[in-house]
């Protein structure tokens, strides 16, 4: 059935909306970005040339060194030319004629040199590879994102990818945009949390929430919370979003696809020509990778993040196999991750990490992971929720830093017992925020600053005492208070505070038979009755 009038009449209205919407990330006074503006605003599919047409024009700059030629070839790409020098363009200095005329140049170097007949790659993709190469040479400090598409109307590809960037706009943000967003700072500050966090710990009404943000992305004329979130952090706004690991190592294709992980899967798979089901399972990976709440706090995290190609790998990590490089990276996870980020079985996994234990003589996975450390092995490890200095004293740093010992050497050198060991590396794992043992041990390496939390000296008696807010407890007087309660908070306070041994909530916990959370709530409340009680007797 065709199109009724009306239905062409309002498609083209909204399509001319988008291009003034899409225009708005450009600026007008900018040679590459008023190029880009000209060739948005007017194009249309029959002005592309087909690429019998471009071939053709490629064969007679090749052939007769035609100069009439070569300069259709640079008028008809113009668009396509500015578009990849967009890319490269300098916040510090005015690199934009040098960046247009650098690439012209190179996209006739490329039409000189493409096989007619026998190369695979479309004239696209190779001049667009011959210009980014170019580019780099001549904008070296700049970092700018893979944008090769196997396209036979590459303009059209870029008119798409160009409509995306509202919300990425490398200038200062319009006054307007700024202010507004500043208006509702209360709001956008909460745009990494997830729905769990919102509405349930904190209490917030989603229909209220929703609808605030939904008036917000048409004001703006911002699609998405990802992307609002990243104009949100141009204009001024300070986002509590956890640090990337240090170590963190991404693939290739992890760096190509992240750029472009504001925008919708489907939309990012067409500009880089994967499938959805590829850039939803990388974003997926990263997130466990970068430990990101949501998938806005992965995209404002990957915004810090260095996405240029690594250093050439030190000499010692090049002697593991491929193999065993796809699991070592993420050796500080449970198997079970690592299966997920990989894609290997349980067995797979094992063969790796039991090839690598043969190759470095380690005989477990902290002794393994600590020897990568050694070795600069890129390893992603989350910094501790706190800093080290101030939840470890000496004592418990040595036991921290010796994970990869048997049980019996860490007890020995935490002057402990291997139950009160295990307890304490559960409690230090709850203090740090570390997944796993591994985790704990390798943080302790690498955010170690060399300070330590002074021991605290005190009895436990003392501690007590200093807990109810009280100088000084006879024993007539504490087992008076005591008495005040039931026999559990009895139990529970007596065993932590008044026994003679360091002993852990985690090991006492486990004695009673109780959870760990539950004991500590428990002599926490018998803690404020005894406080209560003290209150009332000094007041009489």
């Amino acid at each position: 059935m065709g199109r009724t009038s009306e239905q062409e009449n309002t498609q083209d209205s909204e399509s001319t909306q988008e291009r003034r919407e899409a225009l708005a990330v450009l600026d007008p006074r900018d040679p590459i970005d008023a190029e880009i503006i000209r060739y948005k605003t007017k194009i249309h599919k029959e002005e592309t040339p087909t690429q019998l047409e471009q071939k053709e024009l490629i064969r007679t700059i090749r052939f007769d060194e035609d100069q009439t030629a070569a300069d259709k070839l640079v008028a008809i790409n113009k668009g396509f030319i500015a578009t990849i020098a967009y890319q490269f363009k300098s916040e510090t200095f005015n690199n934009t004629e040098e960046l247009f005329e650098a690439g012209s140049v190179a996209l006739l170097e490329a039409a000189t040199h493409y096989g007619l007949t026998a190369s695979r790659v479309s004239f696209t993709n190779y001049a667009a590879a011959h210009i980014q190469n170019t580019l780099k040479g001549v904008a070296p400090e700049v970092q700018a994102p893979y944008l090769i598409n196997d396209e036979p109307q590459p303009l059209l590809t870029i008119y798409k990818f160009l409509s995306t960037l509202k919300a990425m706009k490398r200038s200062e943000l319009d006054e307007h945009t700024r202010t507004t967003i500043l208006s509702h700072a209360d709001l956008v500050s909460l745009l990494p949390l997830t729905d769990e966090e919102l509405f349930e710990k904190r209490g917030l009404n989603s229909s209220t929430f929703y609808k605030n943000l939904h008036s917000l992305y048409e004001t703006l004329g911002i699609p998405n919370r990802a992307s609002l979130a990243l104009v949100s952090k141009k204009a001024g706004i300070e986002f509590d979003i956890a640090p990337i690991p240090k170590g963190t190592h991404f693939t290739p294709t992890e760096r190509r696809i992240a750029p472009y992980l504001h925008l919708k899967f489907a939309e990012a798979a067409k500009i880089l020509d994967y499938s959805e089901e590829s850039v939803e399972r990388v974003s997926t990976g990263l997130r466990a990778k970068l430990g990101a709440r949501s998938r806005t706090e992965l995209v404002l995290m990957l915004d810090t993040a260095d996405l240029r190609e690594p250093a050439p790998k030190p000499k010692e990590v090049e002697e593991f196999t491929s193999y065993e490089l796809k699991v070592l990276p993420f050796i500080q996870h449970e198997t079970s991750v690592i299966m997920q980020l990989t894609g290997l079985t349980n067995s797979g996994v094992q063969t790796a990490l039991n090839k690598a234990f043969k190759r470095t003589g380690t005989n477990s996975r902290q002794a393994l992971a600590l020897n990568l450390l050694e070795r600069g092995f890129p390893l992603a490890v989350a910094p501790p929720k706190d800093s080290l200095s101030a939840l470890f004293h000496e004592k418990q740093m040595d036991v921290l830093k010796n994970l990869q010992l048997e049980r019996s050497e860490v007890a020995r050198l935490g002057d402990m017992t291997e139950s009160a060991v295990s307890s304490f590396i559960y409690e230090a794992q709850q203090k740090t925020g570390a997944r796993t043992q591994i985790e704990l041990l390798l943080m302790a390496h690498l955010y170690d600053t060399g300070e330590r939390r002074a021991k605290d000296e005190r009895t436990k008696h003392e501690r007590l005492a200093e807990k109810l807010g009280w100088g000084t407890l006879n024993a007539e007087r504490l087992n008076g208070l005591l008495d005040t309660l039931n026999p559990k908070q009895q139990t529970l306070i007596k065993s932590y505070y008044l026994s003679g041994e360091e002993v852990t909530w985690n090991a006492i916990a486990k004695g009673l038979g109780i959870d760990t959370h539950v004991a500590i709530s428990t002599a926490h409340y018998g803690l404020l009755r005894m406080r209560n009680r003290l209150e009332t007797d000094s007041a009489a």
